[in-house]
């Protein structure tokens, strides 16, 4: 695979400062896109940009847990195969010389949309795949949640970060203790480990 980005020269000039923080927000932060699913249909002779399946034979000899990993990148796929549909209308305008700016518009907003979004998440999907493989107390970072930096997949705080999960653990292992010692049903007992009874007997 070539080494693309490794290379600062490899980056062009900027664009517009306004259109850079739209990239920004659509590939680090959640997207709907239900409307685009049933806004956007897949050509019926590009079926190519639908994510092909795995055969039966392969699949049924697969562990859940490893069609579940296969299925969440199959979702992310179809965003991207989404996303290119708009480029194909817009590609299909140019070619019959009837430009309509309006359309044009449209095609160009959901396809960087969608785009943003596909990108967002295949980024979750690293994390999943990594997460087996680091170390247990990186775990927690490997979720959605987690915000990707403009270089790397995890926080650059990385060390703060898993000091506020520690510390929010000790929080809560803390608030279990006390609930658990301020609860009725503990039972009061004598040193024999007994529990206590007066001497006027057990019916008084």
């Amino acid at each position: 695979m070539p080494k693309v980005f490794e290379d600062e020269t490899k980056f062009c000039s900027p664009v517009s400062e306004n259109l850079a923080k739209f990239i920004k927000m659509g590939c680090t932060q959640k997207g709907d896109v239900a409307k685009y699913l049933d806004e956007i249909k897949i050509p019926e002779n590009c079926k190519n940009l639908t994510p092909p399946l795995i055969n039966p034979e392969i699949w049924n000899n697969l562990y859940v847990n490893v069609q579940q990993r296969d299925k969440t990148i199959q979702e992310a796929q179809k965003i991207l195969g989404m996303a290119i549909v708009p480029m194909l209308k817009l590609a299909e305008m140019f070619k019959k010389n009837k430009f309509d700016m309006k359309g044009a518009k449209t095609y160009v907003s959901d396809a960087v949309t969608l785009s943003c979004n596909a990108m967002k998440e295949i980024n979750v999907r690293r994390r999943y795949l990594l997460r087996p493989f680091v170390h247990k107390r990186f775990q927690q970072l490997c979720s959605a949640s987690t915000p990707t930096e403009e270089k790397t997949l995890f926080p650059l705080d990385v060390t703060k970060r898993m000091k506020e999960f520690a510390d929010a653990s000790k929080i809560n292992k803390q608030l279990l203790s006390n609930s658990l010692n301020s609860s009725n049903f503990s039972i009061s007992k004598n040193f024999r480990g007994r529990p206590y009874r007066d001497k006027a007997g057990p019916h008084s």
